[in-house]
């Protein structure tokens, strides 16, 4: 496989690049009680800086956010006085020939649509990803995905998604959609995502009070605002992430719709379809999470073909904590382990 670095402009490498999807979904509920409506779907694409030639297989990631974050406010995580990389996990893995395609979730940051939040539910948010995915798919094996990026061959492609906490709970959803429509997932990465109860005493987090003060700020069936009241739980009792950080996650969080929230708030909203997943899974969770532990995840997952948990130490929900870099080594390196073997059971 040609070294993909060597087909994009220098200016590309390492630095997400803009681009769009048009997606057509169907809003079930409200007045009319059905209406279809073609929206855009924004994203960024982070190209592996490079791929041994000898490579057999070129790895791909569609990247999903949690509630109140951005597809780059989360997996390219920017902080002032810091340089570019030092918290971005997508800029990690196109370093380690690892390419990252992250959008901002239907009704979130530049994927807008004039509709009531409440509308915007987990079916509605798997069929516009599904066919985020199947442009992706179909992009880079014609080599239009981006300018300049060599075509990939289909027998050669890993695609494969990541998702962290609603995040995750939305690529639950489009794993099994995926399955059914016979375009199933290379492997899923679910992040900072319990399908069991949720310890919220051990979060340091009083769930009713918190949801009745975000609630409070919902606007047109939008959650705007009640983000510091996440702190405890997103970084810790004692945080360790440097303030600035903390500061900009607050200073660029992003609305989100109020249906989306309301079922991912349900513990085992999506277990049902967590043991219908066939495709390599990695469970990743941090010591302070929604989780006991990633390990006991694993009974959920009673379909894949593999199962691997990931506990990271010494850090909260968000992940952004020093620790943070052996997991996205180990991220890294799972991702080139199930590839090689898809390729070779190929």
């Amino acid at each position: 496989m040609t070294t993909l670095a060597q087909q994009v402009s220098p200016s590309a490498r390492g630095n997400p690049v803009p681009i769009s999807f048009r997606v057509t979904v169907t809003l079930t509920q409200g007045t009319p009680a059905e209406t279809t409506r073609n929206v855009t779907i924004s994203g960024w694409v982070f190209v592996p800086d490079a791929v041994p030639a000898e490579s057999p297989v070129a790895i791909w990631y569609l990247g999903i956010p949690g509630a109140t974050y951005r597809g780059l406010s989360y997996f390219d995580r920017q902080v002032p006085g810091y340089p570019a990389q030092e918290f971005s996990l997508a800029r990690f893995q196109a370093r380690h020939g690892v390419g990252v395609i992250v959008i901002d979730t239907l009704g979130t940051g530049e994927s807008e649509i004039e509709v009531d939040g409440e509308l915007i539910t987990s079916s509605v948010t798997a069929e516009a990803n599904l066919q985020v995915l199947q442009q992706v798919r179909e992009r880079l094996t014609a080599g239009t995905l981006i300018p300049g990026l060599a075509p990939v061959p289909q027998d050669a492609l890993f695609l494969a998604g990541i998702g962290h906490s609603m995040g995750a709970f939305q690529l639950t959803q489009l794993a099994v959609l995926l399955q059914d429509r016979g375009t199933p997932l290379d492997a899923a990465v679910f992040v900072g995502w319990s399908h069991g109860p949720w310890n919220f005493e051990w979060l340091g987090v009083d769930p009713d009070a918190t949801m009745a003060a975000i609630s409070a700020t919902v606007s047109n069936g939008y959650l705007v605002g009640g983000r510091p009241l996440m702190r405890p739980f997103f970084y810790g009792p004692t945080p360790t992430v440097p303030q600035a950080l903390i500061e900009a996650d607050e200073r660029d969080a992003t609305m989100f719709p109020k249906g989306l929230m309301a079922e991912g708030m349900t513990p085992g909203i999506v277990v049902r379809e967590a043991g219908r997943i066939r495709c390599p899974v990695l469970h990743v969770e941090a010591s302070h999470d929604l989780g006991s532990s990633a390990q006991s995840e694993g009974r959920h997952y009673a379909s894949t073909q593999l199962f691997t948990a990931y506990t990271q130490p010494q850090a909260a929900h968000c992940n952004f904590e020093a620790s943070r870099n052996e997991y996205w080594r180990l991220l890294a390196d799972w991702s080139r382990m199930v590839a090689l073997s898809h390729t070779i059971q190929a």
